[in-house]
């Protein structure tokens, strides 16, 4: 399997430098390579937020809200990455402040939000790292402990490992081309300088007599090593990049999410173009840096599914954001809202007014 993949590296960098397809597809189906759908998908930039959920003063809820507890979750994780309180806790407050949700003080937290998950896992090793999370999401008056609302919510996301793609074929080819090309450029010159050079002087009686008699010509013996040495170094120098980059892929740690650090969050979100309503998307190549983006897209997803059900049942609505700006077709999407009763409001008119603009783009017509 190694050298297979080594052979369809190899065939990465030469499509690379040829710009030929039938290569780069050859590559992309062998094993252990990103398929030619991950490897669109990962240069499509991430879905704009263009709602917002937001609890108004006339509105139940509105900064009311407490965070009761938390059950069915540890609350850190141990031997292995896995979702756990010290991530979700402040998620949770975060989204419950942005929402307008979040009591500023414990008098008026009127209401307590209970949680309880059912089912909470993240795979622990493997390529490519699923997650999931059922939990009961409740919301009962502190005084009373009626039960205000509940609802079970559901959430899941697979990170997707990077497998092996075009910017490892440039690395591979970085690390083989200079060795190579500088082992061909001295076999060449010393081809060209004995078999061209040195011959077109001993057989030429001018040439002969300017340079004072024959020039020494070079044994037998010293080709073939000349000839050894340059196969060997040119060879080492072709395997030696794809090597050294698929060496990097069967480390271990790459497929294990153990925890050998105190991290508590991931360092990057996984690149999912949905954000959180996301269910898959291109994660980190390191397992446990993996695992901890699983975590953090399954806990997103669950609280995000939740204020959008919340606000569903409060009658809250959404508030949708539109450019500001951006001609007739944009005037009509504000037109639409607003007739549908929605609120709505612009992005950053910022960016919209800068001065510096280019004069445009040029072509030329002249004949």
């Amino acid at each position: 399997m190694l050298f297979r993949s080594i052979g369809a590296l190899s065939l990465l960098v030469l499509s690379g430098c040829a710009n030929n397809s039938s290569l780069k597809n050859t590559a992309m189906n062998s094993p252990f390579f990103m398929s030619e759908e991950v490897t669109i998908e990962r240069q499509r930039p991430q879905n704009p937020n263009n709602v917002l959920i937001k609890w108004s003063p006339e509105d139940r809820f509105y900064k009311s809200l407490v965070i009761d507890y938390v059950s069915g979750m540890s609350q850190r994780a141990y031997l292995f990455e896995e979702a756990n309180q010290s991530v979700y806790k402040p998620m949770l407050g975060w989204a419950m402040n942005e929402a307008d949700l979040y009591a500023p003080t414990n008098l008026a937290g009127v209401y307590g939000l209970q949680i309880d998950f059912v089912e909470l896992d993240t795979q622990s090793f493997g390529m490519d790292l699923a997650g999931k999370s059922v939990a009961n999401y409740r919301i009962v008056s502190r005084q009373t402990g009626q039960v205000i609302y509940e609802k079970q919510i559901a959430s899941n996301f697979v990170a997707i490992y990077p497998r092996l793609n075009e910017d490892d074929a440039s690395q591979a080819y970085d690390i083989s081309s200079k060795p190579f090309f500088s082992s061909t450029a001295s076999f060449l010159g010393g081809a060209v300088g004995e078999g061209l050079i040195v011959e077109a002087i001993n057989n030429n009686r001018i040439l002969n007599d300017f340079f004072g008699g024959n020039i020494d010509e070079a044994s037998q013996g010293s080709w073939n090593d000349f000839y050894q040495s340059y196969i060997w170094v040119s060879g080492i120098s072709l395997v030696a990049g794809p090597t050294i980059t698929l060496i990097e892929q069967i480390n271990p740690m790459n497929y294990l999410s153990l925890k050998f650090n105190d991290r508590v969050s991931a360092r990057s979100a996984a690149q999912a173009r949905r954000g959180p309503l996301s269910v898959s998307g291109l994660g980190s190549r390191n397992g446990a840096e993996r695992a901890r983006q699983v975590n953090a897209q399954i806990l997103a997803q669950s609280i995000s599914y939740f204020l959008a059900d919340l606000s569903d049942s409060e009658g809250v609505g959404f508030t949708q954001i539109l450019p500001c700006g951006g001609g007739e077709a944009v005037s009509e999407m504000w037109t639409t809202a607003m007739h549908k009763g929605l609120r709505v409001i612009s992005d950053s008119c910022g960016p919209y007014m800068k001065t510096d603009s280019s004069d445009g783009f040029g072509l030329s017509t002249w004949k």
